[in-house]
């Protein structure tokens, strides 16, 4: 038997290390054996578009429209775009609908749990746009609505982007939209992080709250494969989107990935009310336990958290707090957010949570402990299957 290629040995590599974890990055999830079966079809290595060019495409037109109506149904809304290969690219189509260049836009420091790409040197340096950050409280860890109003005023931006990386209670859309509308401008917000509780009716509702669309990537929350979505309740709006979107942003908008959505989002239709309620009670539960254990547990004032989130404030050490977290097999990022989704699909509830918070409280000042990665593991090989899938 000839030997399997160095890239097929890390490939297998990396899965059996990474099944062997304990994944709490909010940002990632475990995608189903139906997802991952579409991911894998041959649509991976064809084209389709809106006019279409492309012969033998008229099957995957009907499941494209398919996902549409899908996102539609699942969030209330009158028109949605799947084209987005990224949360980050459909936010740059709808900031390209929106504002021009030497426009300033509304957005949230990324020092206050704001989306970097939002930020001055990013997005706006390509499209010629000025960030105006919105004022942030960060015992609350919300917008400061009073002084937000404000700047709003003052700067008038043409669009203000809602939503956030750290993301642990709902933004006052309400408010800022009434006050953006009355001078013309547009409102988006950023759910990439919360799709999945906002379709569970767990978090808020943006378009009914008065956001102009709300977008995202799909693959957090909501339980699908890497890649964006746009969703309105003004198809002018949609339309404009997809009028400018070929050859501005995307060609190939990736098929495989669309078919992987449209199954996720079926998923999602069918539990999306347990499925958010459960992150939500677990992250709420998760927080307390890790609160009591003394840990730096950011929005105390508003109960910790309303989304899937956990936010250990660890400052300039996060990296630190990383690394020693993931030599005792429990994964987060550098800002140690910790994340609920993934471990709530493996089937987690508050009884696990509690025993979660006791092994990052270990292992947030012990290296390589060998109780801590025994009992990770022990945790781990309890909950290998996936939960709300179309047959589970």
């Amino acid at each position: 038997m000839a030997p399997q290629p160095r890239a097929v040995k890390l490939r297998k590599e990396y899965e059996r290390y990474r099944s062997s974890t304990l994944n709490l990055i909010p940002s990632e999830n475990v995608l189903s054996p139906q997802v991952l079966e579409a991911l894998a079809s041959p649509m991976a290595g064809r084209y389709a578009g809106r006019p279409e060019t492309y012969g033998g495409s008229h099957i995957f037109h009907e499941l494209w429209e398919e996902c549409e109506a899908l996102a539609e149904r699942i969030f209330n809304c009158k028109a949605s775009s799947v084209a987005p290969i990224s949360g980050h690219v459909a936010a740059m189509m709808a900031l390209d609908a929106f504002s021009r260049r030497g426009d300033n836009i509304g957005v949230i420091s990324a020092s206050s749990g704001g989306y970097k790409g939002y930020n001055e040197g990013m997005i706006p340096d390509v499209f010629g746009f000025h960030a105006v950050i919105l004022p942030f409280d960060q015992a609350k860890w919300n917008i400061d609505l009073v002084k937000s109003l404000q700047i709003i005023d003052t700067e008038k931006p043409s669009t203000v982007i809602l939503g956030g990386t750290v993301f642990l209670f709902p933004h006052p859309v309400k408010e800022i939209s009434e006050a953006v509308h009355a001078y013309g401008g547009r409102v988006v917000f950023d759910g990439s992080h919360v799709l999945g509780l906002i379709a569970g009716g767990e978090f808020q509702d943006p378009l009914r709250e008065g956001a102009d669309v709300l977008l995202g990537s799909t693959h957090k929350t909501l339980f699908g494969p890497q890649g964006g979505i746009i969703l309105s309740n003004d198809k002018s709006i949609i339309s404009s989107i997809e009028e400018r979107y070929v050859y501005r942003f995307i060609d190939n908008f990736h098929l495989n990935r669309l078919a992987a959505l449209a199954v996720a989002l079926e998923e999602l239709r069918k539990h999306k009310t347990a499925y958010a309620r459960n992150i939500v009670r677990n992250s709420q539960s998760l927080a307390s336990e890790l609160y009591d254990h003394g840990l730096p547990i950011a929005g105390k004032q508003e109960g910790f958290t309303k989304s899937h989130q956990v936010f250990l404030n660890y400052g300039d050490a996060g990296s630190s707090i990383r690394d020693m977290l993931e030599s005792n097999l429990i994964i987060c990022d550098s800002r140690v957010r910790l994340g609920t989704n993934e471990v709530t699909r493996r089937g987690m509830g508050p009884r696990e949570m509690k025993e979660i918070a006791e092994l990052v409280s270990v292992g947030v000042v012990k290296k390589k402990s060998r109780p801590v990665i025994k009992s990770v593991r022990d945790l781990v090989s309890r909950f290998k299957g996936i939960k709300f899938t179309l047959d589970r």
